[in-house]
C-alpha cells in the first residue's frame, strides 16, 4: 500500500513513476507528458489508459483516481496542520 506516487524525470521532458503500483490485476506504472497535458497508466498486457488535464497537478489527481478504480490502495496522508505541524 502506497502513500503517494513518486515521479522521476525521464529523458523526454516527461515524468514516470519511480515504482510499479500494485493493482487488483497485477502492477501498473504511470507516466506524464506535461507539455501535451496528458498522462498514461501502463498495465502489462493491456492498452494504456490515457487521462488529460489542464495542469500537472490535475493530471496527477486523474492518474491516481484511475489507479484507485483499478484496485490500488493508498494510505491517508497528513500534511502541515493536519499532522500537528505549523
Amino acid at each position: 500500500m502506497a502513500t503517494r506516487i513518486r515521479y522521476i524525470k525521464d529523458g523526454a521532458d516527461g515524468y514516470v513513476s519511480a515504482r510499479y503500483i500494485t493493482i487488483k490485476d497485477g502492477e501498473a506504472r504511470v507516466s506524464i507528458e506535461p507539455h501535451k497535458k496528458q498522462g498514461f497508466v501502463h498495465i502489462n498486457g493491456r492498452p494504456d489508459i490515457r487521462v488529460v488535464g489542464t495542469s500537472l497537478h490535475k493530471i496527477k489527481i486523474a492518474l491516481k483516481n484511475v489507479l484507485v478504480s483499478l484496485g490500488a490502495e493508498f494510505t491517508a496522508e497528513e500534511r502541515g496542520d493536519e499532522a500537528g505541524q505549523e
